[in-house]
């Protein structure tokens, strides 16, 4: 009976490290597969509105560019990398934002309140570009007048805490037009 239940417990606990081994493999690979849409879908919004500045603001259009190529370049940095520094996807965002606001130009601001003690924690890259991309999206976009997105840091005893406000709301859709967060 010792020898079976010996070899019971040792296949159990056998068991329930290989389901945490199978349970982090299937969130990688649903966080890269939400990396491979994420870049196509910025860089068709991207494209299009410099195509749109070239012809209408020739030096919009240039500033645009150097824009786009550096937040490619570290896209494609941060994007290899399993973490990241929220100082860094601070600054990717930073520039997105930038892109973004030569596209709505005033009806698009921000402003980002960051807790000085939260630059140096690790977060998953992209991670912050993903939920400003959809509070454009789901707010700005789809608001006339525009508005604000408000981004906020703060630590909560070892939580970070990350806040993103727009002026969008959640409408319970049933549609088959793109990829997105519950």
């Amino acid at each position: 009976l010792s020898y079976y239940l010996y070899h019971f417990s040792k296949r159990s606990v056998e068991a329930e490290r290989d389901k945490l081994k199978l349970d982090k493999l299937l969130t990688e690979s649903s966080l890269a597969h939400l990396r491979s849409q994420l870049n196509p879908h910025f860089l068709f919004n991207s494209l299009n509105s410099v195509k749109a500045l070239v012809t209408e603001d020739p030096i919009k259009a240039k500033r645009a560019v150097v824009l786009l190529a550096d937040t490619l370049r570290s896209s494609l940095n941060l994007s290899q990398r399993s973490m990241v520094l929220l100082e860094e996807e601070l600054a990717y965002v930073k520039d997105y934002l930038e892109i973004e606001k030569i596209r709505f130009e005033e009806r698009l601001q921000y402003e980002f309140d960051i807790d000085p003690a939260t630059i140096d924690k690790k977060i998953i890259p992209l991670s912050i570009h993903l939920l400003v991309e959809n509070a454009i999206k789901h707010g700005i976009n789809k608001e006339i007048e525009g508005g604000l997105i408000k981004l906020r840091t703060a630590m909560d005893n070892d939580a970070l805490i990350i806040t993103i406000i727009s002026p969008g709301y959640l409408v319970n859709e049933t549609s088959d037009s793109g990829l997105g967060l519950s």
